[in-house]
């Protein structure tokens, strides 16, 4: 909290907090899958009360990331797991998040049955948003379209799909690099151009810098003027409620 209240005051209107990684990030290591997905757990309830309180009070916009699948997303083995993606605790963090007419943010790779809870989750209340992070991590046009027809509620972000931050040996999961964008995911993006945000995961400044570049560089520029006005800042702007 006394880190979050400084990145409050030193940044104003530039940060855009979100609350829960932390705190769920915690439970899974204290006590595995069972007790992240049980929401019945003193802790699960502890968090809810804590995540209500910001939403109400506008300290957060939103809820996340829960990381409900990155079994293959994430380069420490130690911190990859695989839940239900509508597992009871996250149905009760999305209901809040309904609540709140709030975002979750949510890792996961489309393996089928992540996917179908995925789906059921999104269905359940159309006034929450899912921001899809890395969307998919490696997921292909193909399985991210049918997903957005059928669900409005669906955002996509777009950190750790191009270099950088992604390393030479995964460069498969890139969308776009300083050559510009894969044709299949410009095509989607400009089908879709309310629903993909633009992310950054870099972790050191050099790392972020060279990542802001490409984007300049090799995304922005290929998207129809109005669609990159969205996708740079305009969607996160109404998504989060920054105006």
């Amino acid at each position: 909290r006394p880190l979050w209240e400084r990145y409050a005051r030193d940044l104003g209107p530039r940060f855009i907090p979100f609350t829960g990684q932390s705190e769920l990030n915690r439970i899974y290591r204290h006590g595995g899958i069972a007790a992240m997905e049980d929401a019945t757990s003193p802790e699960i309830q502890e968090f809810l009360k804590e995540a209500e309180e910001d939403l109400k009070l506008g300290r957060a916009k939103g809820i996340g990331t829960i990381f409900a699948n990155n079994s293959r997303g994430h380069p420490d083995p130690g911190f990859r797991r695989k839940a239900r993606t509508d597992a009871p605790s996250i149905r009760l963090l999305y209901g809040l998040a309904a609540k709140y007419d709030a975002v979750v943010m949510m890792q996961m790779v489309p393996d089928p049955d992540s996917v179908e809870g995925f789906e059921r989750l999104l269905a359940s209340d159309r006034r929450a948003k899912i921001l899809w992070t890395q969307c998919g991590t490696d997921t292909a046009p193909g399985e991210v379209r049918p997903l957005m027809q059928r669900h409005p509620n669906l955002y996509c972000e777009l950190s750790w799909r191009y270099p950088p931050v992604v390393p030479p040996h995964l460069a498969f999961r890139n969308i776009f690099d300083e050559t510009g964008p894969k044709p299949e995911w410009l095509e989607l993006i400009e089908e879709f151009p309310d629903r993909f945000l633009v992310g950054n995961d870099a972790h050191i400044r050099s790392q972020y810098d060279r990542a802001t570049e490409v984007v300049r560089t090799g995304l922005l520029p290929y998207l129809k003027p109005a669609t990159a006005r969205m996708v740079a800042y305009e969607n996160a702007e109404r998504l989060f409620k920054l105006k």
